[in-house]
Parts: structure tokens; C-alpha cells; sequence
């Protein structure tokens, strides 16, 4: 739950809104196993799941708070076109003239991955893993054998 996590901390970071005034929670989860070995280590299941945030007594320019959410999703959520998942879905209550209690939810689809970690808690096809993102080798250089045609 990643992106609940970081997108609950972007939207204190970037709003008025205090910590009492955002709840956040992951709703209707579904857990898939998969099996990846990423070189570095696993990814061993996807989850699936609502996120929820409810944020109370809002008061800032809707919009404002519509482009935010969207900016987040394009830089933290590039997966969401080629898993298909849902927009997001936003329900707002006006209190008064000048504060709303806002329900938003949103599909994510994270993996669960594991790194090998001697003290790690999770045994896993003879070794021990903790979960975390399974970094990724970056080739800077390659080179090539072979005979080309350039003509």
C-alpha cells in the first residue's frame, strides 16, 4: 500500500488539510499471486485494492485539490493505462459555504516483492526475504559481437 501511503503524505505536503482531517484506508483488496524472479530478487503477488481518503472540512479550490490528485497519479502511478484501472471516483458534501467533506477512491495494482535478506522474516525457496522494492540493474554500456550489414 505504497501509493496510499505516499499519496496520503503528498496531499498533507501540498494542502491545507491537517492530519486529523485526512483519513486514509485500503478497501476491497484482492491479493494475486505471481511469481517473477527480477534478478535482484521476486515479485510475489500483485495487490489490488481501494484506496480510500476521506478528507473532512476541505476548504481549498476543488480544482486545485482535482489537478493535484491527477499530477500525483501521472508521476507515481505510470502502470495505471496498461493495467486498466478505474479513474478516480470523487464524492463531496457540502457543510457549509465554505467547507466540504470530500470521498475519494482510487484502484490501485501494486506488487508485492521481496529482497534477499539473511535476517529477513520471509523464507522463500531455501533463503530468507524482507519485503521491498527489487531494484533494477541499469545497463550504462553494452557491448555488441557480430558482423553488421551497412549499406
Amino acid at each position: 500500500m505504497n501509493r496510499l501511503q505516499s499519496l496520503s503524505k503528498f496531499l498533507l505536503d501540498n494542502t491545507s488539510l491537517k492530519r486529523e482531517q485526512i483519513h486514509s484506508y485500503a478497501d476491497n483488496g484482492e491479493l494475486r499471486p505471481v511469481f517473477e524472479d527480477r534478478g535482484n530478487g521476486f515479485v510475489v503477488g500483485r495487490y489490488k485494492y481501494d484506496a480510500v481518503f476521506e478528507l473532512e472540512r476541505f476548504k481549498g479550490e476543488a480544482f486545485e485539490l482535482l489537478a493535484l490528485i491527477n499530477c500525483w497519479l501521472d508521476e507515481n502511478d505510470d502502470e495505471r493505462k496498461q493495467l486498466e484501472l478505474a479513474d478516480p471516483e470523487i464524492n463531496v458534501e457540502l457543510n457549509d459555504r465554505q467547507t466540504c467533506d470530500i470521498e475519494l477512491v482510487i484502484e490501485f495494482d501494486e506488487p508485492v516483492s521481496i529482497v534477499e535478506d539473511a535476517k529477513g522474516i520471509i523464507p522463500f525457496r531455501g533463503q530468507r526475504y524482507r519485503v521491498e522494492a527489487v531494484p533494477v540493474d541499469v545497463a550504462e554500456t553494452f557491448d555488441m559481437e557480430g558482423e553488421t550489414d551497412v549499406r
